[in-house]
This record gives structure tokens, sequence and C-alpha cells, in this order.
């Protein structure tokens, strides 16, 4: 059995999705249809269409999608063990050279 209201609920949803705005195809109880995220650093805030994962004025993909976020942490990572190793191998060959020093002043005395 179908229940009238039901059907006129889901015609009014459904027949012109595009130009419902989010507040008015919004359920009571469901969650939103947009996320709003924002960064230090950034100008303004990315508004993400939360059906699509991608921006709603561009329609490019979110700065927080998982490719992006990627790019960002592998960008991170090498430039940090690049920095890290460099410092290592200077604190190595001071290392090298003071311990020959003292090593050769150990025999001179």
């Amino acid at each position: 059995m179908v229940n009238r209201r039901d059907t006129e609920q889901t015609s009014t949803h459904t027949g012109g999705n595009a130009l419902l705005t989010c507040a008015e195809y919004q359920q009571p109880g469901k969650a939103s249809c947009v996320s709003v995220n924002w960064t230090m650093g950034d100008t303004q805030l990315e508004v993400v269409n939360t059906a699509t994962g991608r921006r709603r004025d561009s329609g490019t993909a979110s700065r927080l999608c998982k490719h992006a976020l990627f790019t960002r942490w592998n960008r991170l990572y090498r430039n940090s063990l690049s920095q890290d190793y460099i410092e290592t191998n200077i604190h190595i060959h001071t290392y090298g050279e003071l311990r020959i020093i003292m090593n050769l002043s150990m025999f001179l005395d």
C-alpha cells in the first residue's frame, strides 16, 4: 500500500532537485548536502557538495579529497626526508672529523 503523503513528498523532492536549495531539499533528521572547510592561509571557505565531493563554485575536486591530501603529504614527507638526510650527513662528517682530531691529539700527547 502506497502512502499518498510519501509519494507527494518524493515527487516534490525528485521533480526539481536542481532548482531546490539544500535547505529546501534537506529532510528533517538528515545531514546537510554541503560541507564547509577552511584552513589557515586560505583566503576563503571551500564549500563542497557532499554527494559528489566537488567544490560547488568550480566543480573541481575538493582540497580535502584523498588525492590532494596524499599529494601534499608526499611532498612534505619528501622535503622532510631530504632535509633530515642532509642534516644527518653533515653531523656524521662533523663527528668523524672531530673523532679524527681527538685521536690524533691523543697520539701526539
